[in-house]
């Protein structure tokens, strides 16, 4: 029904809008008038069902929806049922027929039946005949009375009540329904329909009964009832609410109830927890009432327990404590008594007392050890013992109980349990015996005692392993005399130093147990005098065990020696030669056990002076400059004061300085000369601190060829023999050198006090390249060494010495001779590598790439030759563009008039000695182009780029590939060039193909160079490399190059007519004719092998067709010559010419001449064979 008043009000909508607005469903008037064409009128279309279907342009659709003035136009029948569907959802609801006011229920129990009668009030509201449902379930209705009412049953308990008058009815009704038995009384249960107002009367037989209905009720007072009756009954009044289901159970009171007294049975389980110095007792006790019912219990507690709480699983009034026999009574008391098992919780706490505790059992009139149930006839359960990591618990005695599985406890008890057990009464006794866990201390120490000068330096280093208990502190002795500097450790919040009784405590940050890094750094002050000292070992107090190391370091100027009569606990170990900064190892010990002692004495060492002597000579055309480099080494005890002695000749011209840069050396104070004593000046040097270590002074001066008179003349001590000012080139100049001699130290008196314990001297003779020299070396025990012996001096020059004699009467000197040459023109730059790529077509421009590995000494800018009239794309100085300047030479630098010279601007930040990557690309006009020739062969020459002026450069190795287009192909190697070739084993025979792997070419010549990034394009597709290579370089290269095609179709033709002519010879003569042209092809591959398979591919078909026609030739002439001898020869009326008249003349003839035929056309006996034939 729904929905067709959805379809007709959808069709009633759809006309609606179709009549709407004339604007709907096309233009405006206006619109339509002007254009007629264009007007849009609404299509109706009619299913075959009958409904029309209106259809409205989509673009009107919008307008018609939203028009509120549109009207809709529908059939008066659809209208008509629209109109009753509206009229029939606007009924107002019923109201009720007849409503039941009140109900009244009396029940009375006759034996195993509960008899209901049932009043009801009922207002009918309705007219005749209105009924009622009522629903009663399982009771059996025996009879229904009233007022003109009828009754029709449902089913499933359910009646229908009729009326046939309005006004207010009653209705009776008796039913009975079955009563049951249950372990909790007898009940029943009835249904009722929900009514405002109910009523329940009950009468039970039998007095004192209790009776409870469900749901709950009011009771109403039964007194004046009861008195009137003399039953013995029990009754109830009550109201209950609008329910439909009433149950009713009744009993005896409890007051009839036989008297018993209680009984039961307890089972505890008690856990025992012992954490922060407390013992923690839970007590589970389950009651179980085996008889009676409880409505207090009793449980006793040792005296000394806390209790803290008490609770239990039933509702408890009250619970108190009394203290009797020694022991507490909690004394609990329940709301209402109890008959079911409940479970009483008790929880107390006592202090931890270090040695034995009980933890459980209790006898009747002693004290009790452990929490039990008081007036059980029956108490067993199982107990369970726990303590924290930092308590040993341990048993003292044991009795009554049994040892159980963890596993095997009560839920409640289940955890990290260290012991279990179950008992079966509470006569038992259980003592345990608790004491904290001691921290125990493993310690690995280390300790490194270092002297130095004025303090013993001790820095300790102990690794803590704390196991079993945590611990807040740590603490250690201290050696008398020893300050505390420094205490370092992660775990610290800090430490103190107890002076009186020398002990040093660190505190911790919380309660630490694991590893423990402590590390201290404390000093004593150092005595100058030698007795014997223990040393200061620190000694951590409560290690259960200690292991460690001991190392003792000193300053080379100390000498630390251990005392054997005042060691105690340490065991020597092997002392490698360490050292750390200025001090090295002295000796090692490890120990395992205190106490530990180590008694040592020190020793003041003297100072220890050596030197090194390093001289270089440096010999130049005008000018001989001497630099020494005098090292001190200074050991055990730093000086001030350094002192040498140069010749006399030279003392006023000296320079003394301390090395630039050098920060060990401490700078110069003052420097001061002697008088000469024998030719010789002693030189004192002052310097601004003391110094221990290495002391280094550079003392220069020069000698010079030329400016009169030289000190050698005058002192004998240096030799220079100047030349004539018209001397030739060549001429020999002579220089004796006396070295400077270091000394030791001595005293105000001149005495020496510390001699140098060790002199060592070297000396480097360097030159300039244009010089030639030669030594000769005497005193001192010098030597000639080589070069790389050198230590103190750098490793390069042309002469090497070595003395180690420092001796005042054997000093070591050497006489330079030099002659000087004359100056040889050199190459200023190198090409070790060139690769120029040329990519040539047919359009007679080549692209030039070119690159070249360059070494020069030029710094600014460098000459090239280009081709002349070129176009330049780029000029690059590895990955850095430069630009090209055009050159004004001389004609006799120029290299004609093919090239033109250029500048590049070849400045650089690196070494002149390091090679940079040159880059040129540029388009140069090939004349003549590729392929400009008639027989299709010809030669191009390809200018190539020169690096210098071809005099001051040298090019090393040169490669230049050439790319063509596939269809012409490069021939043979060009003057000064070499091709690249692919070898093979039959090269002999068919020659050597070019190779045209150009992949590592970039490489080659780049050799790690930056190459440019922008270079202009280089196309190579649809072209082939030829890759040349060259020695030494060159100018141009010229090339041969072929049309494949042109030069296939020459060659092959040509053979091919060779093949024709040589067809009718012998095939003798044809095996030799190609016997001699392989064995003449063979040579020409020995100069020239690519030449010859290029030869050869041209040559391919022709020799195809050649071999062709003689094969072919060949068989036809061999069947022939088998059908010939296969014929028989007939008798003729004629008489035939006898084979012997016909003698040929010679062999050609017999080939060629062929016989007179009859005229009958028969063949002939002798017919000789076809021409050609052999």
């Amino acid at each position: 029904m729904r929905h067709k008043v959805v379809l007709a009000f959808s069709l009633s909508l759809l006309a609606f809008f179709v009549s709407s607005s004339p604007n709907l469903f096309g233009q405006d008037a206006g619109d339509s008038s002007e254009n007629p064409a264009e007007a849009t009128t609404p299509e109706e279309v009619v299913t075959p069902t009958g409904e029309r279907i209106i259809y409205i342009p989509f673009k009107d659709l919008d307008g018609a929806f939203q028009n509120p003035e549109s009207n809709v136009v529908l059939p008066y029948a659809e209208f008509k049922a629209m109109l009753e569907v509206w009229k029939k959802h606007q009924k107002e609801p019923a109201s009720p027929a007849a409503i039941i006011t009140s109900s009244d229920y009396v029940v009375k129990i006759d034996g195993e039946v509960a008899r209901i009668t049932a009043t009801l009030k009922i207002k009918v509201l309705g007219k005749s005949w209105v009924w009622q449902i009522v629903d009663f379930g399982e009771a059996a209705v025996g009879k229904i009375s009233g007022d003109n009412v009828l009754a029709r049953g449902l089913g499933e308990g359910r009646y229908e009540l009729f009326f046939d008058s309005p006004g207010d009815k009653t209705v009776t009704i008796e039913m009975a329904v079955p009563v049951s038995q249950s372990p909790d009384g007898r009940r029943f249960v009835f249904n009722t329909p929900p009514v405002a107002v109910s009523t329940l009367d009950v009468t039970v037989p039998k007095k004192d009964q209790a009776i409870k209905v469900t749901p709950t009720i009011i009771e109403l007072d039964t007194a004046e009832m009861d008195a009137t009756t003399e039953e013995e009954v029990t009754h109830l009044r009550a109201n209950i609410g609008s329910t439909k289901t009433v149950t009713i159970q009744w009993h005896p009171e409890t007051s009839l109830k036989p008297e018993m007294n209680l009984l039961s049975s307890v089972t505890n389980h008690t856990l025992v927890t012992l954490e922060d110095g407390l013992i923690h007792t839970d007590a589970y006790l389950n009651f179980e009432i085996l008889r009676g019912s409880m409505s207090e219990c009793r449980i006793v507690v040792p005296k000394d327990h806390r209790i803290l709480d008490v609770t239990a699983s039933a509702r408890i009034k009250n619970w108190e404590t009394t203290e009797a026999e020694g022991n507490q009574i909690v004394q609990i008391e329940f709301l209402s008594a109890v008959e079911k098992p409940v479970t009483v919780e008790v929880h107390t706490e006592r202090k931890l007392e270090n040695g034995q505790f009980d933890v459980a059992g209790w006898t009747q009139g002693s004290a009790a050890m452990g929490i039990h149930a008081m007036d059980a006839v029956r108490e067993s359960g199982q107990l369970a013992i726990r303590h924290s990591p930092d308590v040993n618990l341990t048993i003292a005695e044991q009795q009554g109980v049994v040892r159980i599985e963890s596993g095997n406890v009560d839920a409640r008890l289940k955890g990290s349990n260290a012991l279990t057990y179950k008992f079966y009464s509470p006569e038992l006794a259980l003592k345990l015996n608790a004491k904290p866990v001691e921290p125990r201390l493993m310690i690995g120490h280390q300790i490194v005692l270092t002297f130095q000068d004025d303090e013993l330096q001790v820095s300790n280093t102990l690794q803590y392993n704390v196991e079993r208990a945590g611990i807040f502190e740590l603490k250690l002795a201290l050696p008398e005399d020893l300050t505390v500097d420094n205490v370092q450790s992660p775990q610290m919040k800090e430490y103190n130093v107890d002076n009186d009784k020398n002990e040093l405590t660190v505190t911790l940050n919380e309660r630490t147990q694991g590893a423990i890094q402590l590390v201290i750094r404390s000093h004593r002050e150092l005595t100058e005098d030698e007795t014997s000292q223990a040393l200061p070992l620190i000694e951590p107090l409560g290690a259960e065990r200690e292991t460690g190391t001991i190392f003792v370091y000193a300053k080379d100027a100390i000498e630390v020696i251990t005392d054997q009569d005042g060691l105690e606990g340490a065991q020597p170990l092997p002392a490698n030669q360490g050292r750390t900064g200025a001090v090295s190892l002295n000796s090692a010990w490890s120990f395992s056990r205190r106490p530990l002692a180590i008694s040592v004495r020190t020793k003041r060492k003297p100072t220890r002076l050596s030197a090194q002597v390093g001289t270089t000579v440096d010999v130049q055309p005008e000018l001989t400059q001497i630099q020494t480099q005098l090292d001190y080494l200074i050991e055990y005890s730093g000086v001030d004061t350094f002192r040498f002695e140069v010749p006399e000749s030279i003392s006023n011209e000296i320079q003394i300085e301390t090395s630039p840069g050098d920060q060990a050396s401490a700078p110069i104070k003052q420097r001061t000369a002697s008088d000469p004593v024998d030719g010789w000046v002693i030189w004192t040097i002052e310097t601004q601190r003391e110094v221990l270590g290495r002391q280094r002074f550079i003392i220069t001066y020069d000698v010079t060829e030329s400016g009169g008179e030289t000190p050698a003349e005058e002192d004998a001590d240096t030799d220079a023999d100047e030349p004539p000012a018209d001397a030739p080139s060549g001429a020999q100049n002579s220089l004796t050198v006396q070295l400077i001699r270091p000394l030791g130290q001595v005293n105000d008196a001149g005495e020496t006090t510390n001699d140098l314990a060790n002199v060592q001297g070297e000396l480097l003779v360097k030159k300039e390249r244009s010089l030639s020299i030669s030594a000769e070396a005497n005193g001192g025990e010098i030597e000639l060494i080589d070069l790389r012996e050198l230590k103190t001096l750098p490793q390069s020059g042309t002469l090497a010495y070595r003395y180690f004699n420092a001796n005042p009467n054997d000093r070591p000197t050497f006489k330079l001779t030099q002659a000087r040459h004359d100056i040889q023109e050199v190459v200023s730059t190198v090409i070790s590598r060139g690769l120029v790529e040329i990519v040539s077509g047919e359009d007679a421009e080549a692209t030039y790439r070119c690159r070249f590995n360059v070494k020069s000494t030029e710094r600014q800018r460098l000459l090239v030759h280009l081709p002349v009239n070129l176009e330049v794309l780029g000029t690059f100085l590895n990955d850095r563009e430069v630009k090209l300047e055009k050159a004004e030479v001389l004609d006799s630098e120029s290299l004609g008039p093919d090239w033109t010279p250029f500048w590049v601007n070849v400045a650089r930040t690196e070494s002149s000695e390091e090679s940079f990557l040159l880059t040129f690309q540029f388009l140069w006009r090939v004349n003549p182009p590729l392929g400009e020739s008639t027989f299709g062969r010809g030669r191009i020459s390809l200018p190539l780029p020169v690096i210098g002026d071809g005099e001051s450069s040298v090019a090393q190795e040169l490669k230049v590939v050439v790319w063509v287009p596939e269809k012409y192909s490069l021939v043979g190697d060009p003057n000064n060039f070499n091709l690249k070739k692919v070898h093979n084993s039959n090269s002999v025979l068919i020659g050597e193909q070019a190779s045209r792997r150009t992949d590592r070419l970039d490489k080659w010549v780049q050799q790690g160079k930056r190459f440019p990034g922008g270079v202009a394009q280089f196309p190579t597709d649809g072209r082939v490399p030829y890759i040349y290579t060259n020695l030494g370089g060159a100018q141009k290269i010229k090339v041969m190059w072929w049309n494949r095609v042109t030069m296939t179709l020459i060659v092959s033709i040509a053979i091919a007519l060779i093949g024709w002519v040589l067809l009718r010879t012998s095939w003798e003569n044809k095996l030799g004719m190609l016997l001699i042209a392989a064995f003449a092809a063979a040579l020409y591959g020995l100069s020239d092998s690519h030449a010859l398979s290029q030869g050869l591919h041209a040559a391919r078909y022709g020799l195809l067709l050649l071999i062709g026609l003689w094969v072919v030739h060949g068989l036809f002439n061999l069947v022939r010559s088998f059908s010939s001898k296969s014929v028989t020869v007939a008798p003729t009326a004629i008489g035939a010419v006898p084979a012997a008249s016909v003698e040929p003349t010679s062999p050609t003839e017999s080939q060629t001449t062929t016989p007179e035929k009859p005229e009958d056309n028969a063949e002939t006996e002798n017919s000789t064979d076809p021409p050609g034939s052999d």
